[in-house]
Parts: C-alpha cells; sequence; structure tokens
C-alpha cells in the first residue's frame, strides 16, 4: 500500500498565487508585464546565488536544459546584428531570458519532496482561474464582450481572464493532470481536487479548442495509465466521467446563455449554480483517503447509479454535438479570411503560417532571419490578407527567426525536460507525481507546436515550471526508497557556487537593466497611445518622445511621432519621423507606406509613389487593408 502524498501549504501558495494573478492580469501579455516578471525572477537568481553555500546541488540533466535555454537567449541576442527590426526583436529577447528564469529559479529552489507540492499549486491556480474565467462570462465583467465585437464568432468562446481561448484551453489542460494527481491520491486534497476538476473541464470546454482539449486527453492518459493504484483510478473515473460528461452537455446546451454578452445571464449563473452543486456531489462519493467515503455504505451504489448515467450522458454528447463539433480541420483558403479573425482564431491558417516560417527557414537555415522578423516576412510574404505577429509554433518560428542553431537549442531543451520525466517515473516508488509532471508537459509542448502560447506567459509557465521540476530534484522523493535515481543524468552532483556566481549575476543585471528599459519605454508608448485615443496630441507625442529616448533602436515611437506630426499637419516633421522609423525597422511595411503618405501630401508625388511600391513590396496583400487612405 502506497503511502499518500505529504503536501506543503506554503509551497502550494508560493506557485498557486502568481499563477493565478498572472492570468487574471490578461496573461501578463502585456510587455509592461513582461518586464516586471524577467526582472523580478532574476533578482531571486542573483539573491540564490548570492545566499547559496559554496556548492550547490543540481543534476546534469537541469544544467543541460539551462544550457540549452541560455545557447536559444544568446543567439537571439547576437540575431540583432542581421535581423529587420531591433523594436520587434528586443521583448523577444527580454522573453527567453525571462523563461530562462524560471527554469532556473524553480530548477535550483524545489528540493526534493516538493514536487507534488509545486504540482498541487500548478492544480489550484488552474482551477482558480477556471472559476474565475466562469464567474467572468456569466457576470458579463470579463473582456470577452469586447473581443465578441471584434471578432462574433469569439461570442462562444471562452477567452477571459487570459483574453485568448487557446492559451485558456491549453493553461486548463496543462493544470487537468495535476488536479488529477491530486484526485487519485489518497490524501486530504483529494476531495478538493474532485471537486475542482469539474469547472476545469466545464472551462476547457467552453474555450472550444481542440488542440487543447487533445492536449488535456493525451494528459491525462499519462496519469492515468501510470497511476499504481488501479482501484483508486476506477473508483474515481465512476465519478468524474459522469460529472464531466454532464457539465459538457449541460455547456452544450446552454450555448447562448453562456455566449459573451456583457450583462449578468440569470441562465448562466443557474449553469454555475448547478456545476458547484454536481462538485459538491462529486467530492462526497468519494473517501478522503483510504478511509470510508462520508456517504458509507450507500457510495458504492451510488456510484453504480453513476455508471448506467454516463453511458446516457456520454451518448447524449455525440448525439448533440456531433462529430463535427469535436474533429476541426486546420486549414483555410483565401475565401476563409473574410475578417481579422483569420489570424487571430484558432483553426484559422495555421497551414499559411507554418509554410512561410518553412520558407523563412529555407532562405537562410543556419542563422535565420533573426529575432522578432517572423511578421514582417509574413506581411511580405505570406499567403492570407491579414497580418500576424506569430507562426503558431514556436519550433517553425524558431527556425525561421534563428535556424538551425535556435531549433536545436529549443528541441534540446524540451527532449532533455522530457526524457527527464519519464526518468523520474522509472525511479519513483510513487510514480504518480512524476506522471503528472509528463502529462503537464505533454499539454504545453501540444501548445507551443501548434499555437503561439508561448507568447502568453501565463499559459506557458506551468510548462517551465514542471521542466525545471523535473530537470532538477524537486520531484524526487523525501524520504526515498532509491536515494539515486537509475538514469545517472539525474543523479544530483555538487557544482561549486564561485562556478556558476559570476554567469548568473552577470546575466541576470544585464536582464534586469534590459527589463527596465522594456518596461519603461513600452509603459510610455502604452500612455502614448491612450492620451492619442483621448485626443491630447501634445501629451501623447511627449510620451512617445520618452519611449524613444529610452528605446533608440526601435522604430514604434518615431512611428507614432510621425503619425502624431501628421495629424498636427507638421508635416516636415512627419516625413523626418517616418525616415527614422524607416532606418530602424527597413522590413516593417507600415514605415515605408506612413512616409509614402507624408511625401504625397508634401506634394512629392514620385517619392511618394516609389516609398508606396516599397510597402506594397513588404505587405503584399496586407497592405491593400491600410492603403485605403491614399485612394
Amino acid at each position: 500500500m502506497l503511502k499518500a502524498i505529504t503536501y506543503q501549504p506554503a509551497v502550494i501558495a508560493a506557485v498557486a498565487f502568481p499563477l493565478s494573478g498572472a492570468a487574471v492580469a490578461d496573461g501578463s501579455g502585456s510587455q509592461v508585464a513582461l518586464a516586471v516578471v524577467a526582472g523580478v525572477l532574476w533578482a531571486v537568481a542573483i539573491g540564490l546565488v548570492i545566499r547559496a553555500p559554496r556548492s550547490i546541488r543540481a543534476t546534469p540533466s537541469l544544467l543541460f536544459a539551462l544550457a540549452a535555454l541560455t545557447l536559444l537567449l544568446l543567439w537571439a541576442a547576437i540575431s540583432f546584428r542581421w535581423t529587420g527590426d531591433d523594436g520587434a526583436g528586443f521583448p523577444e529577447v527580454v522573453r527567453l531570458a525571462a523563461y530562462l528564469g524560471v527554469v532556473a529559479v524553480v530548477g535550483v529552489w524545489a528540493r526534493p519532496g516538493s514536487g507534488p507540492s509545486v504540482l498541487a499549486g500548478i492544480g489550484v491556480s488552474g482551477v482558480v482561474i477556471a472559476c474565475v474565467a466562469l464567474v467572468s462570462r456569466v457576470t458579463g465583467l470579463g473582456g470577452d464582450a469586447d473581443i465578441a465585437v471584434i471578432l462574433p464568432p469569439a461570442a462562444q468562446r471562452l477567452s477571459a481572464p487570459i483574453g485568448y481561448w487557446n492559451a485558456l484551453g491549453y493553461l486548463m489542460a496543462m493544470s487537468l493532470p495535476a488536479v488529477i494527481m491530486c484526485a487519485l491520491d489518497a490524501g486530504r486534497l483529494r476531495r478538493l481536487a474532485v471537486a475542482g476538476s469539474i469547472p476545469l473541464v466545464l472551462a476547457l470546454y467552453l474555450t472550444a479548442s481542440r488542440g487543447a482539449a487533445l492536449a488535456a486527453v493525451l494528459a491525462l492518459a499519462l496519469v492515468v495509465v501510470t497511476a499504481p493504484d488501479r482501484g483508486q483510478v476506477r473508483q474515481t473515473g465512476l465519478v468524474l466521467v459522469p460529472a464531466w460528461a454532464f457539465v459538457v452537455v449541460l455547456a452544450a446546451v446552454m450555448a447562448d446563455p453562456l455566449a459573451a454578452s456583457g450583462e449578468v445571464s440569470i441562465s448562466g449563473l443557474a449553469v454555475l449554480a448547478a456545476v458547484a452543486l454536481l462538485a459538491f456531489v462529486a467530492q462526497l462519493l468519494v473517501a478522503p483517503s483510504r478511509r470510508r467515503s462520508p456517504l458509507g455504505s450507500r457510495a458504492p451504489r451510488l456510484r453504480g447509479v453513476y455508471v448506467a448515467a454516463a453511458l446516457s450522458v456520454l451518448a447524449a454528447v455525440v448525439v448533440i454535438l456531433g462529430p463535427s463539433t469535436l474533429i476541426g480541420d486546420f486549414r483555410a483558403s483565401e475565401s476563409d479570411d473574410t475578417s481579422l479573425a483569420a489570424g487571430f482564431a484558432s483553426d484559422s491558417g495555421r497551414s499559411a503560417f507554418w509554410g512561410a516560417a518553412v520558407d523563412a527557414f529555407a532562405e537562410d537555415p543556419l542563422r535565420g532571419l533573426g529575432i522578432g522578423s517572423y511578421a514582417n516576412y509574413w506581411n511580405a510574404n505570406g499567403t492570407l490578407s491579414t497580418p500576424v505577429r506569430n507562426a503558431h509554433s514556436l519550433p517553425l518560428e524558431t527556425a525561421a527567426e534563428l535556424g538551425l542553431v535556435g531549433l536545436a537549442a529549443i528541441i534540446g531543451f524540451f527532449l532533455v525536460a522530457g526524457l527527464a520525466a519519464a526518468g523520474r517515473i522509472r525511479g519513483a516508488a510513487n510514480p504518480l507525481a512524476p506522471a503528472a509532471a509528463a502529462g503537464v508537459l505533454a499539454a504545453g509542448l501540444v501548445s507551443v507546436t501548434i499555437d503561439w502560447t508561448w507568447q502568453v506567459p501565463a499559459a506557458i509557465a506551468p510548462l517551465l515550471i514542471v521542466a525545471g521540476l523535473a530537470c532538477g530534484r524537486g520531484l524526487l522523493e523525501k524520504p526515498s526508497a532509491k536515494p539515486e535515481p537509475a538514469v545517472g543524468w539525474l543523479r544530483p552532483l555538487q557544482v561549486p557556487a564561485p562556478l556558476g556566481a559570476p554567469v548568473v549575476v552577470a546575466l541576470g543585471l544585464v536582464t534586469i537593466w534590459a527589463s527596465v528599459l522594456l518596461g519603461a519605454g513600452s509603459f510610455q508608448l502604452e500612455r502614448a497611445r491612450s492620451r492619442l485615443e483621448a485626443g491630447d496630441l501634445n501629451g501623447a507625442a511627449a510620451a512617445a518622445r520618452s519611449a524613444a529616448q529610452i528605446q533608440p533602436w526601435s522604430g514604434e515611437a518615431p512611428l507614432l511621432l510621425a503619425e502624431l506630426e501628421e495629424a498636427g499637419t507638421n508635416l516636415g516633421a512627419a516625413r523626418r519621423r517616418a525616415e527614422q522609423a524607416v532606418r530602424l525597422a527597413p522590413t516593417d511595411f507600415r514605415t515605408w507606406l506612413l512616409l509614402a503618405y507624408v511625401n504625397f501630401e508634401l506634394g512629392n508625388r514620385d517619392a511618394g509613389i516609389v516609398y508606396a511600391i516599397r510597402a506594397v513590396d513588404l505587405g503584399q496583400a496586407v497592405v491593400d487593408r491600410a492603403f485605403t487612405r491614399l485612394r
């Protein structure tokens, strides 16, 4: 009989609170939030190194994972020498530094025996985020209604609080194996995990993300197949499968009341009340540990009723939803491109985005286009008339921007993380926690392979945390029947602190400096745009000039200043600012387009035509939408 997992409340809270807060803050997708995260993480990393003893216990797998991410970061920084837009690449370098900081801090900080608590923290945050998402939808407090105004098909898809339905779906998928780990364990969190999984599955379904559903099934299968107590699996499955099926059917039937409207939905509140009642009943049907269920001897009979109900409910799912809802096509044609949704929706244009990334890689397979260059390459060579910033696939986008070196680094990172998780499963007396970690990694790998969740920090954080956990010592059992795993590259070794401290401090200080510049410059740009919307041209110009001084390599501030000068009929200054933007971002069609427009206004028709032709070359069909100003 396996011993129940011991959880550490402080560790759970230390993981759950930041993850929940990051998700509620629009997924921490803004550059200001990214800068804050990167700066704080590396400040913590420097503190850990300075306060470390003479040596740090680390594993070869952790060192390899950190080396792979460091290589990716350094190569991205070096690519500024040939990239066409330093301003677009700078936030991506800071993002890589932040992600490296997550893996480093977790890998070094997590002690043996802390792994289950870290995973439980991921599960808790997932349940909290799911509840926030559901409540925000039915109360109209989230931003889903605003998205639906721009993209009407998004009205049926749950996006808040992150702001992108696929990102929210993948976050739910990565949280599910952690929640199921607690539900299959004989510890005190079991009943809470059973109850919490129900709103989590409902939120996952309401995102209508097929990729996230696939990731969730894969992650769940890894945990269930590896679970050591088959009886616990059967008992928990008899409770959860009918409950999950019920909420899915309920959501399908109540699709309209659950759609984004921006107002309080009484029917939606009734649905949430039914879900809460079902979660309460479900947790009563499982025993909190090896003890008997609170329902006593009636629990087995009630679970038998659940089994019968499950068959009818699952049949209803197929009848109501139909196979076409569950099986999707990732392809898109030009005829599908009727709105901005083609570049934002989960199932539109992916094959075209991937194809463009492959073509970009073929142009320079060794070094790539340079960090942050995919968007401009797509604008010039894309086959759909809509702008996109990401290739919807981390490996392909990395290959396009950073060539073989970047591709080898990112593949090496994920490969060592996966192998480390597999090694932890083989070397554990109770493989439940390592299996849950493997499930999180599998779901996260699906997400970054077929979508752009890598650019959403809150959605990708569980993957990075678990990678550090698996490669480090966090999944080692304490006390362990096997003090050292069988796989040699997972055995902890002593790394002299003086060897790693200079590297960490130097990289950390550079990252903190870059984060300050990114955060301050982005804040001023956001301030300038908000002032512009309010009609305060002078205030917008002052903020934009501050942004230009903070980030003199970026073309965004000069471009905005050129627009402001043009709006104020100061055409000479507008042309100088537009020319500056062209020098800083020569592959961005927007800079050439604005320069053409200003020259037309100045009467320089020949120059305007030349610049307009260049804008068309760089923008292809995309420029048609923006070029209407010249007609």
